[in-house]
């Protein structure tokens, strides 16, 4: 009976997994997007402090100049430390200014040249303070210098002050594109957002409405299934039954098998042996036809005796159990082979034994069959002045242990094969090779009961080749 798959159909599992594919894809654009976003952010943060530091620098930069002129005109005592406080904010402005520039994006922002313009016009400054200071001038000479540092102090102060204005207004318009990119990746994350959603809650629909159809493909399996598991358990019922009933009639029939040989060896025996007796006591009163028949008894009386020994050994094959070891076949066939030879030591006869053939089998039937067929090789080769038998295996195409027993004898036409191994047929004479046509239907039982199967070939007076194959 065929089993009922209750797994997840491959367009499930594909659905599964599609959508994890596109989920984790989305992740992985939403991530980057989200990098991208901080990053534009973060640039955009970067030049509005660009911007805050360079109004600073300008801011702190016109109150130094404010409160020097504040200390020319008023000479407050107060203002050195002040012009000290204001000179080291500027410069720290600067600094920062300096650093914050670094990346060279803003090619308006001349740091060498503002650097440069920015000392000068400390410098200046500080000259003023040091003049409005001095007492070893005249009034005249210090307002005539005072005067000549302020018009050089305001050349410097525009000209910086345009270097300034200029990079102010580079980090604006950086200001404005930065934005701009900002806007366009915050639009690009918040739609892979929501496409990312969108595109989950219909793959969760969608494995939804699978699962839901699996869930009643499974229902109905499972109701297919107790009703096939119903009608199984009663097949069962009804086998057990029946092999119930067939043990009882095997039983019977192998009391009547015990019954029967014994039955008809006990007639047997007696005409056999009454006939020897004819032939020993009344030979000189039977003429030569006579005892021609009284041998033609015995000798038929014998071969149905033989007959009965085959047939009851041909039933106790399928009802024996196996007794499963290891064997060698190799050992076995020569053991036989040293026994043909002794039988008949006059043969003139080529033995050919592959060595090491080892089987999983039952030793008893597995040495019963080795004997019915070297046996036959033996037999059908003896009408031949010399003979050939080996006994070898090979791995066929299916890389399956193929064993073969060979001869050159007498053979058979192909045309009978099918009869080769049915029970009591014969395909040579009695006259020709003695045997009562139980052998090679034993050797297809022996090999049934080891999971195999047997085949044979030959051709008339080129000799038989038998294979079998045994279950691994």
């Amino acid at each position: 009976m065929k089993n009922l798959e209750l797994s997840f159909s491959p367009a499930i599992a594909f659905m599964f997994a599609g959508a994890i594919a596109i989920s984790a894809t989305i992740g992985i654009f939403i991530y980057y997007s989200f990098q991208s976003l901080d990053e534009a952010n973060w640039w955009r943060n970067h030049t509005f402090d660009v911007i805050h530091a360079t109004s600073q620098l300008r801011i702190d930069l016109s109150d130094l100049e404010a409160d020097t002129r504040g200390y020319i005109v008023a000479q407050d005592n107060r203002f050195p430390k002040i012009y000290h406080q204001r000179s080291h904010n500027i410069l720290n402005d600067f600094s920062r200014l300096k650093t914050l520039t670094q990346d060279g994006r803003n090619k308006s922002f001349k740091t060498i040249q503002v650097e440069n313009l920015l000392t000068h016009r400390l410098a200046i400054l500080n000259n003023l303070v040091t003049t409005a200071q001095s007492k070893r001038s005249s009034a005249d000479q210090k307002n005539k210098k005072i005067a000549g540092l302020i018009r050089e102090g305001n050349l410097i102060r525009s000209v910086l002050n345009a270097q300034l204005t200029n990079a102010e207004a580079a980090e604006k318009e950086l200001l404005k594109n930065r934005t701009l990119k900002l806007q366009k990746v915050d639009e690009q994350t918040r739609f892979l957002v929501y496409a990312g959603k969108i595109t989950a809650v219909i793959l969760l629909i969608i494995c939804f409405l699978k699962l839901n159809a699996e869930g009643l493909r499974r229902i109905k399996a499972e109701k297919e299934q107790a009703i096939l598991n119903t009608a199984l358990e009663s097949q069962i019922a009804s086998l057990d039954l029946s092999n119930h009933h067939l043990n009882a009639v095997n039983k019977e029939l192998e009391s009547f098998s015990y019954s029967v040989s014994h039955d008809l060896r006990a007639p047997l025996r007696s005409i056999d042996g009454f006939s020897q007796a004819l032939l020993d006591f009344y030979s000189d009163k039977l003429d030569e036809e006579g005892q021609d028949y009284l041998n033609r008894i015995r000798n038929n009386s014998q071969r149905m005796a033989r007959l009965i020994d085959d047939m009851l050994q041909l039933s106790r094959l399928t009802r024996t159990e196996l007794q499963i070891s290891t064997v060698n076949l190799s050992k076995i066939a020569q053991e036989l082979i040293d026994e043909l030879k002794t039988q008949d030591p006059d043969r003139v006869v080529s033995f050919s034994i592959a060595p090491d053939m080892i089987v999983q089998g039952d030793k008893t039937l597995l040495s019963a069959l080795l004997q019915n067929l070297l046996g036959n090789a033996w037999k059908f080769t003896s009408k031949h002045e010399t003979g050939s038998i080996s006994f070898d295996c090979y791995l066929d195409e299916n890389n399956e242990t193929v064993y073969r027993v060979q001869d050159d004898g007498a053979g058979f036409e192909m045309d009978f094969v099918d009869k080769l191994f049915g029970a009591f047929q014969r395909l040579h004479g009695m006259t020709e090779f003695k045997g009562t046509g139980i052998g090679l239907a034993t050797c297809q039982r022996i090999v049934h009961r080891h999971g195999g199967k047997i085949w044979a070939e030959g051709a008339v007076e080129k000799g038989a080749t038998f294979f079998f194959t045994l279950a691994s």
